[in-house]
């Protein structure tokens, strides 16, 4: 996960964040799908974030992956109905964890890589 301005990231940087909180999810889910539609009344839980459909400024490929989990879950519940399987998503806030500590140096770290004319503009 890489904090840091919109403009001091690149597109990899997405793509990574995505892949880690997106892309695994849907995957997992999906080969899944056949299992839980055999099983009524089961059920998928999928973590979010707060920053899901709140979202902080200097973190927007975590933002944008968390609203991707948000309306996934949501397309899901909305498809599952028929087969009884129900679909919650857990929005936890800020936790204390080795990965939250580590924001701050990887804010900095964002700051270092963006171009110089983008450092300029932040100070």
């Amino acid at each position: 996960i890489i904090p840091g301005m919109c403009d001091w990231l690149s597109l990899q940087n997405y793509e990574d964040t995505f892949r880690i909180n997106f892309f695994a999810l849907v995957n997992l889910t999906n080969k899944l799908i056949p299992l839980l539609k055999n099983c009524p009344g089961s059920r998928v839980v999928n973590i979010s974030s707060i920053e899901g459909f709140i979202s902080a400024p200097g973190n927007a490929p975590y933002n944008a992956s968390k609203y991707a989990v948000e309306a996934f879950s949501n397309t899901l519940r909305a498809e599952m109905r028929w087969f009884n399987v129900h679909v919650s998503v857990v929005e936890p806030g800020i936790i204390k964890t080795k990965l939250a500590a580590g924001v701050a140096d990887g804010f900095y770290h964002s700051y270092t890589q963006a171009d110089v004319s983008v450092q300029a503009e932040y100070g």
